[in-house]
């Protein structure tokens, strides 16, 4: 990427309040880049506030109500636990390992700079992916008690799940912010 690019991404990216990023023509890694789509993120979304949000759904859950065949009551309890024990006492050291892994580029942090990858990264919360060419992903073998962490976030519509991190390497046309379009060279 050309310098003046990511120039452009960095004063683009410098904002206060909800935003909407579109990204045409994202390859995804964890398709080996075989699934192409556009996506529109909101990168404006406040991390205090999902948190806050998520913990008191969290909170109300009576899991009970959520048990199926795959997920028994027990494993649901457990994920609930672990899912509100993660937002009041997150574990210190990923979350030191996360802040030592990245540079802001950025004021509220939606752009930033992986150090080991040396990609630059656009971060937000998913509005809408529509898929262009539909990839080929490998099947990933969780245990359990993350597959019950997933199932919840799924069926709890939980915020935080939503936020993903897309690089800019892989895109291959442009990113569109706020009015303007930044083609990714």
């Amino acid at each position: 990427m050309k310098n003046s690019t990511l120039f452009s991404l960095i004063d683009s990216f410098d904002f206060n309040g909800v935003s909407f990023v579109s990204i045409k023509n994202y390859c995804s890694d964890k398709s080996d880049n075989s699934e192409v789509a556009d996506i529109v993120i909101n990168v404006g979304t406040s991390y205090e506030k999902m948190k806050i949000s998520d913990l008191e759904t969290l909170k109300k859950v009576d899991v009970s109500k959520l048990v199926t065949e795959n997920f028994g009551q027990a494993l649901l309890e457990q994920a609930l636990a672990e899912k509100i024990q993660s937002i009041v006492a997150p574990n210190v050291n990923r979350s030191n390992g996360q802040k030592d892994a990245y540079i802001k580029l950025n004021s509220n942090g939606t752009l930033k700079y992986c150090k080991e990858t040396e990609n630059v990264m656009i971060s937000g919360v998913v509005v809408r992916k529509n898929v262009i060419i539909k990839g080929e992903f490998k099947e990933v073998k969780s245990k359990p008690l993350t597959l019950a962490k997933k199932y919840l976030d799924k069926v709890l519509d939980l915020k935080l799940a939503k936020i993903r991190y897309y690089k800019i390497s892989n895109i291959i046309a442009n990113v569109k912010v706020s009015g303007n379009t930044i083609e990714i060279e």
